[in-house]
């Protein structure tokens, strides 16, 4: 009959219960155990007291492998009436668990088993343990259930099924195994005590089924097994886990209700942890109150969830009052309490707290260490505040302590996110003047502003340097010198350094792959940009956005409409939508081709989406439109882009402009056109206006001219003798010079702008 326990248990973890598979081993002589060792192996040098257990027994724990143990034991066996003792069958047994070397281990075993001695319990608890470390579940279980009783007439008793229980929950909550044990033992009538309930109620709570656990509770008060204190707070943390503070509390209540257990500090401690791990720290302090009244005694691991609860919900302010309730409670908060309080201040950017706090730290007599300093002068630097950090570092070593690498990488980082390049370089060489050894993470940082500030010689020898002094290769350091490479159109560089990457053991990344795929792009090596993408794909990353727009953009640039499009097909497809620049670069390529309906499509499309195209995609459409003489058109799509996208730019009123005063539209709508352009701010290209005046002053528009040009003047700012000047030439009716004077010096004050793209075609 099944009992509640089990019905409890299968509940939470409802599944099929299987027997575990029988595991067989021929039994061989020693004769086999004895070849294992290398043939080519040198010959030992063994003492000539090998008769002595003790001695041999010594020996082989010195030994670092197995197969050293087991042939030193051989080459014992071969001197007359050496008789080996337990304790030695024991420790090779041991050499052979603790490497994994379990097909020697179970040969071994059976033999020793063959030569009479009796495999105690001591033996299988390790040989369990052994399993588990290596993840051999299934192995320890069959070891518990089958072997132990079948084959070494050992019946395993309750000490043996809680080690493995505990071992299953600990090292991976195999419930399964758990589940099928717990079986077994019911079925073979092991009497289960409070250690096992406890560690199949731990169980339950790790795979947050903490209710489930307090019915066990239940079935432990039937069977009469009265819960100890680690019952309960297994409970109890378990709900602390789920967020659940209140039914933690119920549960102690529970235990004191029922006087079961007086609580110790071990389960008012958990509690405090909870509340404060809840952000309920206030609350812990009113708590604490309350269990003192109950003879609870805080000490040092409830001050330590107090700092930690602190620390985790951010509540600065709180820090004197938790210092001053440490001290009135008697306690000196510790080197690791002071260093908390402070790591958490610093990292909410209280420095000036944290320094009183380094202070009331040395007022009582505990000293800081090189953690706390550097803490301290990490949060300055962060702050901007680098020259107080410089200070700080400096008075180090009259407080005893060497800057390390942690200080120097501190300050070198602070130096850097201020701008101050060389001091931080210099602070570099400082560092390895000292002869503190520069890592990965200084190296990484000075490498990186060497690229950005576009002196890539400097870094590609700083990284030599790097390599040559045995510092760990950083995926970081090759990213940005490739990509810096690539930029620079060192192809072959960059691909060495690739390559070197794969050698040392470096991952190489998706950015690295991206930097090399676009510098062949831009290369025109699209066959080898191509080779480098599935050789990407190959391992194991996908094509982004970048990636696409490598390709797009080569393709764009050689007028290869069909290949772009494809790729648009292909990027959308793989769950990639294009951002604007990405359309933004497709439309001007169209627009090249003279395939400017497509690019029309496209940009309506992009409005569609909820983009907002920019004068970057609507300034080629209507360039193209006004160039095919499709005017009206052209003027409507530039309304739309008023209506729909980003507002339009000089250039965009430029080519409308240009296009009306070519022809594109009637002379008085090209007037209007530049009064408009004007009233928004824009002073339009003087080729354009040259155009329109040319053809007013032929219909004889010659005030209207003059109003034209001083409404761009005023625009324009031109300055007062200038404006005389082109004013006078108009009254003597030298319109010409007039118009030539105003042209050079609108040149001058606004010089055209090159489209984006390629006007002549």
């Amino acid at each position: 009959m099944v009992s509640n326990a089990t019905m409890a248990f299968c509940t939470a973890y409802p599944s099929s219960l299987y027997p575990c598979k029988l595991k067989r081993h021929v039994i061989i002589s020693f004769t086999a155990l004895r070849s294992l060792p290398d043939s080519n192996r040198a010959e030992i040098s063994l003492p000539t007291n090998l008769k002595n257990s003790r001695n041999l027994l010594n020996l082989l724990q010195k030994q670092n492998d197995p197969k050293s143990a087991l042939e030193i034991f051989n080459s014992a066996l071969n001197s007359k009436d050496f008789a080996p003792s337990y304790s030695v069958y024991e420790e090779i047994l041991k050499q052979f668990a603790k490497s994994g070397s379990f097909e020697e281990m179970n040969l071994f075993l059976r033999q020793m088993n063959l030569n009479g001695f009796k495999i105690n319990t001591g033996i299988f608890l390790f040989i369990i343990e052994s399993y588990v470390k290596f993840q051999l579940f299934d192995e320890a279980v069959d070891l518990v259930l089958n072997q132990m009783e079948q084959e070494f007439d050992l019946k395993p008793d309750i000490t043996i099924y809680n080690n493995l229980l505990n071992l299953l929950v600990e090292e991976g909550n195999k419930l399964k195994l758990i589940e099928t044990i717990f079986t077994e033992m019911e079925k073979r009538g092991i009497e289960l005590d409070t250690l096992t309930f406890n560690i199949l109620i731990k169980s339950l709570c790790k795979n947050y089924q903490t209710k489930a656990a307090t019915q066990m509770l239940d079935e432990m008060s039937e069977r009469n097994l009265p819960p100890n204190e680690a019952t309960f707070t297994t409970i109890m943390q378990g709900f602390i886990e789920e967020e659940n503070l209140n039914l933690a509390l119920e549960i102690k209540d529970k235990m004191v209700k029922d006087g079961i257990i007086k609580p110790t500090n071990t389960t008012i401690n958990l509690l405090i942890n909870g509340f404060c791990k809840a952000g309920r720290v206030e609350e812990s302090f009113s708590f604490i109150q309350e269990e003192k009244l109950n003879g609870f005694k805080p000490d040092k691991l409830t001050f330590n969830a107090l700092t930690n609860g602190l620390c985790q919900s951010k509540l600065t302010n709180q820090t004197g009052e938790i210092l001053e309730f440490m001290l009135n409670e008697g306690y000196d908060p510790d080197l690791v309490t002071y260093n908390t309080l402070i790591n958490n201040l610093c990292e909410n950017n209280k420095i000036e707290t944290a320094i009183e706090v380094l202070d009331r730290m040395v007022n009582r007599n505990c000293l800081p260490n090189l953690e706390t300093y550097n803490t301290l002068i990490n949060a300055l630097c962060n702050a901007n505040r680098v020259d107080e950090a410089i200070d700080l570092a400096h008075s180090l070593t009259v407080k005893g302590f060497s800057p390390n690498t942690n200080t120097f990488n501190h300050l070198i980082n602070g130096l850097l996110k201020t701008n101050e390049f060389e001091l931080a370089y210099r602070m570099f060489e400082e560092m390895r003047d000292n002869g503190c050894k520069p890592d990965k993470f200084t190296y990484n940082s000075l490498i990186i502003q060497l690229c950005t500030k576009k002196r890539l010689e400097e870094a590609l020898t700083l990284f030599k340097e790097a390599n040559l002094n045995g510092c760990e290769k950083s995926d970081k350091s090759y990213n940005v010198l490739i990509n810096s490479l690539c930029k620079e159109k060192r192809l072959e560089e960059a691909l060495d350094l690739f390559d070197e990457m794969e050698m040392n053991g470096v991952s190489r990344s998706l950015v690295c792959y991206n930097s090399l795929i676009d510098g062949l792009c831009k290369t025109n090596r699209i066959d080898d940009a191509k080779v480098l993408m599935d050789q990407m794909v190959l391992d194991g990353f996908k094509p982004d956005k970048v990636t696409y727009n490598s390709l797009l953009n080569h393709y764009c640039k050689e007028g290869n409409v069909t290949q772009t499009t494809e790729i648009l097909e292909s990027m959308i497809q793989n769950g990639f939508e294009p951002d604007r620049i990405t359309y933004s670069t497709i439309i001007n390529c169209l627009c090249k081709a003279r395939r400017v309906e497509y690019a029309c499509t496209l940009l309506r499309g992009m409005v569609i989406k909820g983009m907002k195209p920019g004068p970057r995609s609507y300034n080629p459409v209507i360039s193209s439109l006004f160039r095919a003489k499709r005017n009206k058109e052209a003027i409507l799509v530039f309304r739309e882009m008023e209506k729909n996208g980003e507002k339009p730019d000089r250039i965009s009123y430029d080519i409308v402009m240009r296009g009306l005063s070519c022809g594109g539209g009637s002379i008085y709508q090209a007037v209007d056109f530049l009064v408009e352009l004007v009233e928004k701010g824009f002073v339009p290209e003087f080729s354009s206006f040259s155009n329109l005046a040319k053809g007013l002053l032929n219909l004889r528009k010659d005030e209207t001219v003059v109003k034209l040009v001083r409404l761009v003047m005023n625009r324009a700012e031109f300055r007062e003798g200038e404006i005389k000047a082109v004013n006078g030439l108009f009254k003597i009716r030298k319109f010409d010079e007039a118009i030539g004077t105003f042209g050079r010096i609108l040149r001058e004050i606004n010089p055209p702008k090159k489209e984006y793209f390629n006007r002549r075609r």
